[in-house]
């Protein structure tokens, strides 16, 4: 870790990013031994006068034709004797070939090698439309349809204006305007594929909300919670309900929550968290729970706690550690929950831990490279989580990668620009979409990273 001493601008606002592939053989012709014809038999009948004169007229007369004749008898039994054993052979080797066809293939795949090189470009990050208006401590949704919302923020004061960022064209356009600026809030996209607006600040703690309407870009006031708030999180519960937990009022960190209804527009109040916190995260698991993680209420906290909404209560889970806040949160499709870096209260962190809803323990996993907090994370299509930016004293460019598989962080292409309090959305083509920030001045630029 590193001991961080410095005049920290927006020293009063420093909140974590709410990022929330063959045939046989043929045989010859065989000759056919010729009948005697007629005329020969009768020939040799005039001339005899009984079987003994026959019979020496056969073994004399026609010495040279009958030698002939066993000659050709003897050619034919010997060819069809040869003709039996290439029959034989043959039928052998179409059995052979048959029975050991399979080894003989498996022979010649095994002589043959085939060599594919692929090459798998590098990750870098590219340099994109640049918002309207600078801005940083703004959010950012993606919405149904594939584009990007950034809305409000801090640009030398409170913001109401709303962009749009297209992926397929790599524009951004001006939507509707926020009701009313704000900074330090949430943005939360509801079943429905409105996205609704939270709290924050605009010269005093905001507790009224507005919903932003996709097919009208039209902003709209819904419900006012119960306690205005900033630096808070904000959950799409699995029944659509809405939940908003901690934040600061300006009177110190809070232990109040509320349930806002869609289906109503109204706000309830419900269970309080067992710590009061702000600056902290909130990461709905796979079993439907919110686990709430760190934060600050006057000193760093290490305390989580885990939300039931079928219960509408908060129970403490295993403590972290160590203490943490401005921090990233981020699910894994393992479904543990990973914490990286963050604030200690002067010493920036380079430690990163795993949650284990199954034991409700947390343990230490690999480091990251550099210290940073006021960073975010974004958990990409391979599993892998993408963190950049932030700050540790400087404002940061680099980026890292952990892999869940080893444990391990990896240094990635770095920002073409450092930048903390931006904001960073996974796109449906697979990159990420990092917008706005600061680095000692106000941020427009907006940056594409590709895997």
């Amino acid at each position: 870790m590193i001991k961080l001493m410095y005049n920290q601008p927006y020293a009063n606002h420093w909140m974590p990013p709410n990022n929330h592939f063959e045939g046989a053989p043929r045989i010859g012709n065989g000759q056919r031994w010729a009948k005697p014809t007629s005329d020969e038999t009768s020939s040799v009948f005039t001339k005899s006068e009984n079987f003994d004169e026959l019979r020496n007229i056969g073994t004399k007369g026609t010495t040279n034709d009958f030698q002939r004749s066993i000659a050709k008898t003897f050619a034919i039994v010997a060819g069809i004797a040869l003709s039996v054993v290439t029959l034989a052979a043959l039928a052998m080797s179409t059995y052979l070939m048959i029975a050991f066809g399979n080894m003989w293939t498996t022979t010649i795949a095994t002589t043959v090698t085939t060599t594919i090189t692929t090459t798998t470009p590098p990750s870098v990050w590219t340099i994109t439309d640049s918002l309207s208006i600078g801005r940083n401590q703004h959010t950012a949704s993606t919405l149904v349809n594939g584009k990007v919302l950034v809305a409000g923020g801090s640009s030398g004061g409170a913001l109401s204006n709303a962009q749009l960022y297209d992926a397929s064209t790599g524009v951004w356009t001006i939507t509707g305007s926020l009701n009313i600026p704000r900074y330090q809030h949430t943005a939360s996209l509801l079943a429905n594929g409105k996205v609704l607006l939270v709290g924050g600040y605009y010269y005093s703690f905001l507790a009224n909300a507005e919903l932003y309407d996709p097919s009208t870009e039209v902003w709209t006031v819904t419900g006012s919670m119960n306690i205005a708030r900033y630096q808070h999180t904000a959950s799409v519960l699995a029944n659509g309900r809405v939940l908003v937990a901690g934040g600061d009022d300006g009177g110190g960190a809070l232990t109040s929550t509320e349930l806002y209804d869609p289906s109503t527009g109204l706000w309830t109040i419900t269970s309080g968290l067992n710590t009061g916190r702000y600056q902290h995260t909130a990461t709905i698991l796979t079993n439907g729970k919110v686990l709430a993680v760190g934060g600050y209420n006057g000193g760093v906290l290490s305390s989580a706690e885990l939300y039931d909404p079928s219960t509408g209560s908060w129970t403490n889970t295993g403590s972290l550690n160590t203490g943490r806040f401005s921090h990233t949160a981020t699910i894994l499709t393992n479904g543990k929950v990973l914490v990286a870096g963050g604030n200690n209260g002067g010493f920036i962190l380079t430690s990163a831990e795993l949650y284990d809803p199954s034991t409700g323990l947390w343990t230490n996993t690999g480091s990251l490279n550099i210290g940073r907090y006021s960073h975010t994370a974004t958990i990409l299509a391979t599993g892998k989580v993408l963190v950049s930016g932030g700050f540790n004293g400087a404002t940061l460019t680099t980026a890292e990668l952990y892999d869940p598989s080893t444990g391990l962080w990896t240094s990635t292409a770095s920002l073409n620009a450092a930048r903390y309090l931006h904001t960073a959305s996974l796109l449906a083509n697979g990159k990420v979409l990092v917008a706005g920030g600061y680095n000692g001045g106000v941020l427009n630029t907006a940056e594409l990273y590709q895997p």
